[in-house]
């Protein structure tokens, strides 16, 4: 469920989503009609009356929702495997970037992407109208080949946009600054740490907030992409 407060905090509204099995709401994001929610659930679930059942173990959502609660749009996507949405941010174009993770081939409006099997991050774009305009998966950070990679917080800078990537192996934590097509300007990482907590936008450029263990001071490099 989500649940809207007043100015003073004062309860306003609870709206909530029916799954046959489990169903988590992930991240929130304002944008110019109410928020979008992203998440991801496995058996079925119920959206304003239209019954999915999840492609794989899990599938993704997004949904939309007007400043009184009630829903705008929504998309549900995935695959034959295992597809999650753990961040999103509404776009000043009024589409939403969103950023999580699958293991499978997702095909979304004709545009497809395709994991090796393991658990890789995974971004989507949607325009305006809510159709894709773009999504890519990435294998690793750099020289960096790691197996279950979980695209984690995402934050507008500028023009662009940055991503923050929480990864699984001994370096877990990387940077990235990304273009509209979701391709990479540069990566700043890895960093041992116990894992990414947050990244926002600054006046300037960005702000991470993480637990690290040790910082690497290596220059910039590419990410890894697998489309």
């Amino acid at each position: 469920f989500h649940l809207s407060l007043g100015d003073d905090g004062s309860f306003e509204r609870l709206t909530g989503l029916a799954s046959s099995e489990a169903i988590v709401y992930t991240s929130v994001s304002v944008d110019a009609g109410g928020v979008v929610i992203a998440g991801k659930f496995s058996g079925s679930v119920d959206i304003a009356g239209s019954v999915y059942d999840a492609s794989g173990l899990e599938d993704a959502f997004v949904i939309a929702y007007d400043a009184v609660g009630e829903q705008r749009w929504h998309r549900v996507l995935g695959g034959p495997g295992t597809d999650s949405f753990w961040d999103v941010v509404a776009l000043p174009d009024g589409g939403v970037l969103l950023a999580g993770g699958t293991d499978g081939t997702v095909v979304i409006d004709g545009i497809t992407v395709t994991s090796t099997g393991a658990p890789q991050g995974w971004l989507v774009r949607l325009r305006v109208d809510h159709t894709c305009a773009a999504q890519r998966t990435y294998a690793g950070v750099g020289t960096l080949s790691v197996s279950g990679d979980v695209f984690a917080r995402l934050a507008l800078t500028g023009p662009g946009s940055v991503l923050g990537v929480e990864l699984v192996g001994p370096q877990n934590v990387a940077i990235a600054s990304l273009r509209d097509d979701l391709s990479a300007r540069f990566v700043a990482g890895p960093f041992r740490g116990e894992g990414l907590d947050d990244v926002r936008a600054s006046a300037d450029g960005f702000m991470v907030a993480m637990t690290p263990e040790s910082f690497s001071r290596d220059p910039p490099r590419p990410l890894d992409p697998r489309s």
